[in-house]
């Protein structure tokens, strides 16, 4: 077997008493890569009364895009979710799904980027810094100053 190399782990036990009441369990977390830019997860939470696991997988494909994905239960309902992210040359594109059965079903879409219109045509760009300043310049007949359109 080869060496394991940025794995985690943790595992803690609680009990505690409030009210006449006591609850004790314990939550655990693990952590390791699958490969070169992906990862894996398990979380449990198992107490008195209420158990829940998840299992999730997560990878960066490129140095622009992610996604994630996640299964799990709790109170014996199954949930599943996903998410991915694109930082695109035009927008930041995030997508979302969420389901949790007998509970909810829900999807979401953002896109952020901006857009430039001029009398000459317009583009769209990716927004870099929140309240940027994009400068036009128009600089037809002037020597040395070559642009396209």
């Amino acid at each position: 077997m080869g060496s394991i190399r940025n794995m985690s782990v943790s595992l803690t036990g609680y009990r505690y008493e409030y009210d006449n009441r006591a609850d004790k369990g314990m939550y655990i977390s693990l952590s390791m890569p699958w490969g070169d830019n992906s990862t894996v997860s398990y979380n449990g939470n198992y107490g008195s009364g209420t158990d829940s696991s998840q299992v999730g997988y997560f990878s960066r494909v490129d140095d622009a895009t992610h996604y994630q994905l996640n299964i799990g239960t709790s109170d014996k309902h199954t949930s599943v979710d996903g998410y991915y992210s694109h930082d695109g040359s035009l927008a930041q594109v995030d997508l979302s799904a969420n389901y949790h059965e007998g509970q909810y079903t829900s999807a979401g879409l953002s896109l952020q980027g901006g857009a430039t219109l001029t009398t000459h045509g317009g583009a769209l760009h990716r927004t870099q810094n929140m309240g940027g300043t994009r400068l036009l310049i128009d600089a037809d007949g002037v020597a040395g100053c070559s642009g396209g359109r």
